[in-house]
């Protein structure tokens, strides 16, 4: 059961170094129109989808049987909301962890936020009427070998975008790095997943709530609760070694209510689809569940609209 913990303190610390974060990377796009970030989260997809693909070539049940179901509206909205909040939060699930080993109060309390919702959303108050959103599905089959040809091909057209204008950039070569090496945390887990008792993919919002769970009610922790503790301790370890700690409390009010906010509302998003924004863009599409390739739609939605919010513009407009 040591496996996830390591993976976890590999993640944190590559993830502090590199400063990964699916927000930033589509704020930056959004905003600057700048690719440098973006790049990475590509980079880490390419490795995904390759490493998924390798796999399901060598005989790997990576796909299952090939059928997949699609909850269409807890696909849209759960995302949906996850984008607005990580960009209210000022970063996803993954970046507050990396901040909150590093000193942050508030990425702390917006994961405090985050686990509990995702808790009342799957498992308590809020756990019947997610249940009733998840209940429209359509169900999918494709076969095996199809997807993983698609995966391999899906790696390549990626690598190929990623690759192609790195030589300008120094620093596109440090994301795309740590974004390649980040992606090997998903086929490596499908290797552990036969080994113990781990979910089918890694991802944080569900693992935090896990979490918090296993401290209010005793010792013990899941998988995917020892991978968050490793991020955290990634990121921690990294921060004392580069000496870069750093206190960081709220600016004003309206900080603390964006931070409240956003960690609410990505409690409520992560809760409904089961994933965060790594197990939606990275760990999910991976394994090219159509409920993940719609979800990181609704992701990029939701952050570009609420990134339009804070410009004092509709959410609503274009």
């Amino acid at each position: 059961m040591i496996a996830p913990l390591l993976i976890g303190l590999l993640f944190g610390a590559i993830a502090a170094y590199s400063h990964f974060c699916t927000m930033g990377a589509l704020s930056d796009f959004f905003l600057f129109g700048s690719t440098r970030r973006l790049r990475g989260i590509a980079a880490a997809l390419a490795v995904a989808l390759a490493g998924t693909a390798l796999l399901a070539f060598l005989g790997w049940p990576v796909f299952g049987s090939g059928q997949s179901e699609l909850p269409w509206l807890a696909a849209l909205l759960g995302p949906l909301a996850f984008g607005a909040g990580m960009t209210l939060a000022g970063g996803c699930i993954t970046r507050n962890l990396v901040r909150a080993g590093l000193g942050s109060a508030k990425a702390g309390l917006t994961l405090l936020v985050a686990g509990l919702t995702a808790l009342a959303v799957t498992g308590g108050i809020l756990a019947a009427p997610a249940a009733w959103l998840r209940r429209p599905a359509m169900v999918l089959a494709l076969p095996p070998g199809l997807l993983t040809s698609a995966a391999a091909l899906a790696a390549l057209a990626l690598a190929a975008w990623v690759l192609l204008p790195a030589r300008k950039r120094g620093r596109a070569r440090t994301d795309i790095a740590a974004g390649a090496l980040l992606g090997l945390t998903v086929p490596l887990w499908h290797l552990l997943v036969a080994a113990g008792p781990l979910p089918p993919m890694p991802s944080f919002i569900l693992p935090l709530g896990e979490l918090l769970a296993r401290w209010s009610s005793g010792p013990g922790a899941h998988a995917g609760a020892l991978l968050v503790l490793g991020t955290l301790a990634g990121a921690a370890l990294l921060g004392l070694t580069r000496r870069s700690h750093r206190f960081e409390g709220f600016a004003d009010a309206g900080d603390l209510q964006r931070h409240l906010l956003g960690g609410l509302l990505m409690g409520l998003g992560g809760g409904l689809a089961g994933v965060c924004s790594f197990g939606l863009a990275v760990s999910g599409s991976a394994a090219l569940l159509p409920a993940a390739i719609l979800g990181t739609v609704a992701l990029a939605v939701g952050c570009r609209q609420t990134l339009r919010v804070l410009e004092g513009r509709s959410f609503f407009s274009r």
